[in-house]
Order: structure tokens, then sequence, then C-alpha cells
């Protein structure tokens, strides 16, 4: 089978996200894998704490005899919302799609299948539908791109698309219904890597109760900051890029964006986990997309989270989101909870994930 990834996410980097983990997952089957980087153009540079992506681009980088690589630089693409500009722009950024290289196309002419990720890949779909007639397409879907920022064309090509699509994968339940009820939408909750969590790591504290946040979306730095307060025998270590507290504590530890190896023994000798989340409209879903509660979960770890992404499940310690103050009454409580009550036989692996969302179109792996 020959399976086409796009994504907005460079094909070699080391910190791996699902589209990786489906390639190396697709190889190991005998299957021929070709990964493409979308969203990527001379306006990258600038955004707000722009992606990084390895050279070459626009030509095929072979990574083994069934993986190959593309990272695509465009001229320009949807990345700058410019607000009442958008009516001037958005027209510019539409051709976006027409400068898929020739060399990408004709390289993928034959492929059976594309998994293709929210944001900026979703608008090459038309092109790709045409020269690929016979080909299915996955449609999965990270986020809402209203909660995560995504380009207001984006948001309003999605409408036009979506029919292209012979599968939708939402990760979360609240999210199906974003989309037409005939829609061939269907939830399968994210994975996580557990045989790296599983194997054997020394820990990494020099001194107990270690509370961990991990990520940067939507941090909440004053539901941070009450909970250290609240706990000054505690320690808070923070992961992440943006993960940082507006006023500094000493229980705080900012340790700055690392690899998954690096973050794995923090994870897993952590007494509790923290994911204090800023609302934002829509973002309601978090509460069963969000990885890094997902991790925590995996790893027994009681967590702290807003009311907006509890879901009634009794690990999580909720606080009000309009009150940070009450992050710390939530922490007391997780204090106490015991963890050997948290079931984790319901989380997917890569493989049950990968097979999952192959099985919407019928195809067997």
């Amino acid at each position: 089978m020959r399976v086409v990834l796009i994504t907005g996410h460079d094909g070699r980097s080391p910190r791996k996200v699902d589209f990786h983990f489906w390639a190396d997952i697709l190889v190991k089957r005998g299957h021929d894998v070709s990964i493409i980087t979308a969203g990527f153009s001379r306006l990258t540079a600038f955004k707000k704490n722009p992606r990084k992506f390895l050279p070459p681009y626009n030509e095929w980088v072979e990574i083994s005899d069934h993986l190959k690589t593309f990272t695509w630089c465009a001229p320009i693409h949807p990345c700058v919302d410019a607000g009442p500009l958008n009516i001037l722009l958005n027209p510019i950024f539409a051709t976006y799609p027409l400068f898929f290289p020739e060399v990408a196309l004709s390289e993928i002419h034959d492929a059976d299948l594309f998994i293709i990720e929210c944001g900026p890949p979703i608008l090459l779909v038309p092109v790709l539908a045409n020269a690929c007639p016979d080909a299915k397409f996955i449609y999965s879907v990270s986020d809402r791109m209203i909660t995560v920022g995504g380009h207001p064309l984006i948001i309003e090509s999605e409408e036009e698309i979506v029919p292209l699509f012979d599968s939708i994968r939402v990760p979360s339940e609240l999210m199906i219904r974003d989309y037409p009820k005939n829609a061939p939408v269907h939830y399968i909750a994210p994975a996580v890597t557990k045989d790296k969590i599983d194997a054997h790591a020394p820990s990494p504290y020099d001194k107990p109760k270690n509370a961990i946040c991990i990520g940067d979306m939507l941090f909440n730095s004053a539901a941070v900051e009450k909970i250290a307060d609240s706990a000054p025998d505690w320690t808070i270590h923070l992961f992440g890029k943006g993960a940082k507290v507006h006023n500094a504590k000493p229980n705080i530890v900012t340790h700055g964006e690392v690899g998954f190896d690096v973050l794995i023994p923090y994870l897993k000798h952590a007494d509790i986990g923290i994911a204090p989340y800023n609302y934002l409209p829509a973002s309601e879903y978090l509460c069963q997309s969000s990885l890094k509660m997902l991790l925590y979960k995996y790893c027994h770890l009681p967590i702290i989270a807003p009311d907006f992404v509890s879901k009634n499940q009794p690990h999580i310690f909720t606080f009000d989101h309009k009150n940070p103050q009450s992050a710390a009454s939530a922490f007391k409580k997780a204090i106490a909870f015991d963890r050997n009550e948290i079931d984790v036989s319901d989380i997917n692996t890569w493989e049950t994930m990968l097979d999952k969302m192959l099985a919407t179109v019928d195809i067997k792996s």
C-alpha cells in the first residue's frame, strides 16, 4: 500500500507527533510511506515562535527504503490573520495549493491512502483528490481551529473540503457535532507511547512531592502560581516552550522544551499532573483530546484541570477557570487521592489508534 501523510510537522523532526509514529508503524508493516510537510512558506519567519523545518526544502529526502519526506516551502501560506485586511489577503492566500510542486505531486500520483492533518494541509485536498481519484482520504483532526487560532481562511474552507474525505477522525466525542450529520465522523481517542513509558527509568527528582505540567497550550500562569503558593513543600516542574509563570516562585522549576525521552522519567515519577488551561470558546473538547492529560492518566497521576475539561472523571480535580485561586483547593484534594484507582485499560497505543483509523475506510494493515 502506498500511503501519504500530510502534516504541519517536519517529517524528520526529532520531536515526534502522531504522524511520525504512524509512519514508523506503516513502514514496519511493509508499506511505502511519504511524509509531506505543509503549512510552511517564506511568511513562516514572521510568525510568533515559528516552527523550525530542516533543509533541504522542496525536494524528496529518502529516510529508508520505504520512507521518504518532502518539506514544502511555498512562497506564501495562510498564516497571518490580518483582521479587516483578510478580505484583501484571503484571495491571495487561497492560491496556496496552486504552488504545490509538480515534483511532489508526480511522486505520489499512485497513492492508495492519504492521511491529512488539520490546518493548512487540508487546503491541498482538492488538488490531491483530482490527481488521485482512486485514493482514500482520512482527515485526522487534532484540535478545533477556532480554539488554537487557525487562520480564518482555513476555518472557512474546511466546510467545503470535508465532503472530499472518506473518513474524519476526531479526538473527542464533543467534536462530532462540528460536522454535518451525514459526515463520516469517528471518535478515536489519542494514543500514548506505552512501551517507552513502561521501560525502566530512574527518578530525576532529588526530593519527594513533585507535580508536573507539560505543554504550553492555553497556559494559565495564575493557576500554577496559586498552586505553588498553597503548597510550598511541593515542587512544580514546568515543561514547554511557553510554559512560564509571570511571577517566579522558589518551588517552580522551568525546564523549557525537552525531548520526549527526557520527559518520560519526570512523568513516571511525578505525583500529580497539572493541566492549567485558560478558557477559550469551544475548548471543552480538551477533556478527551488533551495528550498531556492522557499521559498523566497513563502514569496514574491525579490531575488538576479547569472545570470545563473534567468530563466527570474521578481522578480529575477541577478549579473554577474564572477563579485561579480555586486551583489551590483542587490541588489539596488531588494530594489525598488514591492513584491506584485510576484505570488505564482503555488507553490506545499508536498501533491500535492507527488500526481504528484504517478500519473506518475498510483497510486492514
